[in-house]
């Protein structure tokens, strides 16, 4: 009798072995399946990246071609006034400079000042209901 309950503690022992093997197995593989698949995601990602490379580039030479020309409208209307002789001749060239800069086809973003808010000077009444309280 102790033996066949021995065989059997054995045989369940044996039994849970092969269970928890059979898991630990299932898990490598669905983390070998879920490895693969990010990996996956990743080159799909990239591949996305590297197709929009082109269109990137285009609109780069667009804007670049824009910013050229604005640059020589800018240059062409700064010498101009720079050369100017007479005071007519340099407050029409400074118009036209001026005008260039404010174009919309030749927006240029000047810094601005900015306005930032005024620090609020306190009364005296608020300054001393500001003190300790008893």
């Amino acid at each position: 009798m102790i033996l066949g309950i021995a065989a059997l503690v054995l045989v369940g022992f044996i039994v849970i072995a092969l269970a928890w093997v059979a898991g630990a197995y299932n898990g490598l593989v669905r983390l070998r399946n879920q490895l693969e698949n990010a990996w996956a995601q990743i080159d799909v990602q990239l591949k996305r990246r590297h197709d929009l490379i082109p269109n990137l580039v285009e609109t780069v030479k667009g804007y670049a071609t824009h910013e050229r020309e604005t640059f020589e409208k800018v240059i062409q209307a700064r010498n101009m006034a720079v050369n100017a002789k007479t005071v007519g001749d340099r407050a029409e060239a400074e118009n036209v400079l001026t005008g260039t800069l404010k174009s919309r086809r030749t927006r240029i973003s000047w810094p601005s000042r900015r306005n930032f808010p005024r620090p609020k000077t306190r009364s005296p009444s608020h300054a001393s209901s500001t003190t300790t309280r008893s």
